[in-house]
């Protein structure tokens, strides 16, 4: 039941070499007309983007295969339009997330289902952390 809720649909923005982590702030620009649309619906829904890394920089039309399937959901900070039909986006990286499918939607943007991350930051105890750190110093 908690994987469920972990699972939402969110609008895919595709990155050409960048990668988007979670905690970073940065600025991404936008020019091509799918990448447009799933930021307008982000936009007008005040929902979150999927921000995701294409395996080649060339390519043009992405699908599930050129792409990778770990991604960072992000908030959108800011939208300010450019020179050249170019749209500026301040981002902010809020989670990690798992793409499980990726889909071409009516208007032409994609959107995908997507599986939270949790990251623990304190996965082991603070005896455990000790532990292993002298396990690595010895094979060292």
């Amino acid at each position: 039941m908690e994987q469920e809720e972990k699972r939402r649909v969110l609008p895919v923005i595709p990155l050409r070499g960048i990668c988007v982590l979670p905690g970073m702030i940065t600025n991404i620009d936008i020019n091509r007309k799918t990448s447009l649309k799933a930021l307008d619906f982000a936009v007008r829904n005040h929902t979150g983007v999927l921000l995701i890394t294409q395996r080649q920089i060339e390519t043009e039309e992405n699908s599930l295969e050129t792409l990778y399937s770990i991604g960072c959901v992000a908030k959108i900070v800011q939208v300010v339009n450019m020179p050249n039909q170019i749209v500026r986006v301040v981002v902010e990286g809020l989670s990690r997330a798992h793409m499980d499918s990726y889909h071409k939607q009516k208007d032409g943007s994609a959107a995908a289902e997507v599986s939270l991350i949790s990251l623990q930051e304190n996965a082991w105890s603070e005896e455990e952390a000790e532990a292993r750190a002298r396990v690595l110093k010895e094979m060292l």
